[in-house]
């Protein structure tokens, strides 16, 4: 889910968590000494407690513990970070509705309250955004949202890859007599949904008793939803133990090749606690006993609870009315292996817990398991996946994995599957490979590629794919356009190439001429933002809302849809409403064009990069957006570093400015259809 620079935002968010090292121990507020952290996932979790919620995220970088006051009525919320001394990473509205009693969820730098009647969004504490939608959940970085009363049946999931799937048609509840058999969504990852099938039966009782629900079959599936919820593998039915009731049915999480499912029985004297582990691509299910741990051991009314479950790893509560809460870790490998944590779960990270001990001052510490993380290295993260480049030009992929990895070969194939090239790559103990990069030779056949990237970690496990499958990808090698006034020597020749090979432009005149030096109109910006978010379909109004822009305007469909999209509000001028599309777009507004077509949230700096940007300059913000993920460097002069924000951007340097934003895939946060989303 990690290259940081600007590919790495995307990933960070989007998706989940790299082997990052962590070194800390923080107490909420305070100060503390430190302990090793490190691991491949991100989860969350949260505590309710005297109308304070105790927010905790083991993210990619840092470990975040958010505290937020709740109030009964509308108001902001103070994020406040209690990372060394505390700093406040900014505010958040709270809604009318909010009270104490809903739910907080933070992960990857998100954090999220949850209620009946809708949710609000908060990424790093810069930008909140009210969303009415009547449930949420969050795994492995996807989500799924539902516009039912009833939140256990999702109607839509939008997956780390920028996929989107209605659910309505795989989750479903339905009962005949006394048999009630219920599809719910039990966890995603990447493009894959875990759908559990549990059917129960209400066990007949003697006269007057209430009935008792009885679990007669537990069954798991995976589709993917990058597929049209396509099946991958087989149904698998799991054991069941005679007379487990409907609650000894724990839900289910999804690994990379691999769903584990947790279960725990107690009956009047005994406690049994047990996992399955299926692998879903062959239907092959496993099945290890967790032992009660010695110390309690006999404990009349002991019960368990899973408090978690994390990649190689399972965390129970054990609680009785003659002892308080405990929780233990247990090695799912080998489930006789335990660890007794002392506290409460606050979140995960790979193999590292965080954990709250609740007391006149609470305080929150790291642990790290000496178990977990059992499973194969796993794709987190790309740029450079389906692309297309020139003969000539080089391919250059950054490729992130959730644990480190040994030195490996990327192999390139032709649509025949011949080898056409092996390149080695370096060992990382981070995980991260940057600039993997192969330069095919001028004369190369025109066509479709593959690469496929072997490397294992030091347990020699492959790496694979957030679906277990290899890691792989497809590209295309074209000719570029010949413009006749853009030699191979111009400094943009080669983002040109990839701006004419993806539609981004077609060219100037009769299409023969590029015209890299002019200046861009803002009425060609509208176009080249419009194409580079993927030409979404968009019918545009009958009347222009624009007085200088008519509907047979060349550029009128591109214009209108920026209007719609709030990508520009135009320019007021006696209470009337212009675009001048003849216009040439400048360095600052063109940072603001951009910033807006990501639908990204904006940089919070507040000193300028740049000698010619001062903190009152209106696209501050913007030029630092674009500073930040490297999509402009600006220029030095004697020394000095400029942006020249009053400067019009002219067409050759735009296009390498789009081509470094297509890089990053932050379009894809708001245009799911854009290119290389």
């Amino acid at each position: 889910m990690h290259g940081i620079a600007a590919s790495k935002i995307r990933r960070h968010t989007l998706q989940a968590a790299g082997a990052i090292g962590l070194s800390m121990t923080v107490l909420l507020g305070g100060m503390g000494t430190s302990q090793a952290a490190d691991g491949p996932g991100v989860q969350s979790s949260n505590a309710l407690s005297l109308g304070h919620v105790y927010t905790v995220a083991l993210s990619p970088t840092k470990l975040t513990a958010i505290t937020t006051t709740t109030q009964s009525t509308a108001g902001p919320w103070l994020i406040q970070s209690a990372v060394s001394s505390g700093p406040a990473l900014g505010s958040m509205k709270v809604p009318s509705w909010e009270s104490a009693s809903d739910v907080v969820m933070a992960s990857a730098g998100h954090l999220l309250t949850i209620n009946s009647q809708g949710w609000s969004f908060l990424s790093d504490g810069k930008k909140s955004t009210e969303l009415n939608v009547r449930g949420f959940g969050l795994f492995s970085g996807s989500w799924y949202v539902t516009t039912s009363s009833n939140r256990s049946i999702p109607t839509s999931l939008v997956s780390t890859r920028g996929t989107s799937l209605d659910l309505t048609p795989f989750v479903s509840t339905t009962t005949s007599g006394s048999t009630r058999t219920q599809t719910t969504l039990d966890g995603i990852l990447g493009s894959l949904a875990l759908l559990r099938t549990q059917t129960s039966r209400m066990e007949a009782t003697t006269s007057g008793a209430t009935p008792v629900p009885v679990l007669e079959s537990v069954a798991v599936s995976v589709i993917d939803a990058a597929a049209s919820g396509k099946p991958v593998g087989p149904k698998v039915t799991l054991p069941v133990p005679s007379g487990a009731a409907v609650g000894d049915a724990v839900p289910c999480q999804i690994l990379p090749g691999e769903v584990d499912c947790f279960w725990a029985h107690r009956t009047s004297t005994t406690l049994a606690m047990w996992v399955t582990r299926t692998d879903y691509l062959t239907g092959k299910t496993t099945t290890a006993t967790l032992p009660v741990p010695s110390a309690l051991a006999g404990t009349p009314g002991l019960s368990g609870v899973v408090s978690t479950y994390m990649d190689g790893a399972v965390l129970v509560t054990f609680s009785a009315a003659s002892l308080p809460k405990s929780v233990y870790a247990y090695n799912v490998a080998k489930p006789s292996q335990t660890v007794h944590l002392d506290g409460e779960v606050g979140a995960t990270d790979g193999n590292n817990v965080a954990m709250i001990t609740r007391g006149a001052s609470d305080s929150l510490r790291v642990v790290t398991l000496p178990f977990g993380g059992q499973s194969a290295p796993r794709l987190i993260g790309v740029t450079g996946d389906n692309v297309l480049i020139a003969p000539g030009a080089p391919l250059t992929l950054n490729v992130d994995f959730s644990k480190p990895v040994q030195a490996g070969t990327m192999i390139i194939t032709d649509s025949a599957g011949g080898v056409v090239a092996s390149i080695p790559t370096p060992a990382s103990a981070s995980g991260s490979l940057s600039n993997v990069m192969w330069s095919p030779p001028t004369n190369i056949r025109m066509g479709t590629y593959r690469w496929t990237l072997k490397v294992t970690d030091n347990t020699g496990q492959p790496a694979v794919n957030v679906d277990g499958m290899p890691v792989t990808g497809a590209f295309s090698v074209k000719s570029c356009p010949t413009f006749t006034d853009v030699a191979g020597s111009n400094t943009f020749a080669s983002s040109i190439c990839w701006a004419a090979l993806v539609g981004v432009t077609t060219g100037t005149g009769d299409g023969s001429t590029f015209s890299p030096s002019k200046p861009v109109s803002r009425g060609s910006m509208a176009a080249f933002l419009y194409r580079v978010a993927g030409s979404p379909s968009w019918t545009p109004p009958a009347t222009s809302p624009f007085v200088d822009v008519s509907t047979t305007n060349q550029f009128y469909s591109a214009i209108t849809w920026l209007a719609n999209q709030k990508i520009t509000k135009g320019v007021t001028i006696n209470g009337k409403l212009y675009y001048q599309p003849d216009n040439a777009t400048n360095r600052g507004a063109m940072a603001l064009f951009l910033f807006r077509t990501a639908n990204i949230f904006p940089s919070n700096c507040t000193t300028s990069p740049y000698a010619d940007v001062t903190s009152s300059n209106q696209y501050l913000h913007q030029i630092c957006w674009l500073t930040d993920n490297k999509i402009a460097t600006g220029t030095t002069i004697n020394a000095v570093r400029l942006y020249e924000p009053s400067n019009p951007v002219n067409r050759g340097a735009m296009t390498a400015f789009l081509n470094r934003l297509s890089k990053t895939q932050l379009l894809c946060y708001g245009h799911k259809s854009a290119i290389r989303c």
